[in-house]
């Protein structure tokens, strides 16, 4: 009597292959899920400070009888900067607005419930680096003013793309 060795069973090349092509859908869909979570866990985040702003903002406006006024592009682009004009206006409008808020005890206090990367420096250029108000992507907001009296001013935040030109992801303190 023979004694036969077992045949050994081995995977063949179509049965690996179909096994990493469903291990790469699947990672697929996890970086996708993954990444969306993340954008909207900072959509969530700018709303929030927006809310500590504007509250910021009320506090403000019971003090003074009126928000905060727009500061004008005063400075003019350092020619080295590489921003648009738009995101350059956006900046010098938030660099006043922190300004004002701080320059208001309670509203000051009333900033204090900010995360701390919410109030950041940017590191624009020598000679004008300024702390400001962030979004959740880690981008400068905008302040735009109102000449309605007793209108909320609007804060906006540029969105995943750090454009204020691409309106359709951007997040506004109006809601819209």
């Amino acid at each position: 009597m023979k004694c036969r060795a077992p045949k050994a069973r081995a995977f063949t090349l179509v049965e690996l292959l179909v096994a990493m092509f469903i291990i790469a859908i699947l990672v697929a869909i996890v970086v996708g899920v993954s990444s969306s979570v993340g954008r909207q866990a900072a959509i969530e985040r700018t709303r929030s400070s927006m809310d500590v702003i504007c509250g910021a903002l009320d506090v403000y406006y019971d003090q003074a009888g009126v928000y905060p006024a727009e500061d004008p592009a005063t400075d003019l682009k350092p020619s080295d900067c590489p921003w648009s004009d738009r995101d350059w206006q956006a900046y010098q409008r938030i660099i006043g607005l922190y300004g004002q808020l701080n320059g208001v005890q309670r509203a000051r206090a009333r900033l204090e419930q900010l995360a701390p990367d919410v109030r950041i420096t940017v590191v624009a250029g020598i000679g004008w680096d300024n702390m400001v108000f962030a979004d959740g992507f880690g981008k400068f907001m905008d302040y735009e003013a109102t000449t309605i009296a007793g209108k909320m001013p609007l804060l906006t935040s540029a969105g995943a793309d750090g454009r204020f030109e691409t309106a359709e992801d951007n997040v506004r303190s109006d809601k819209r």
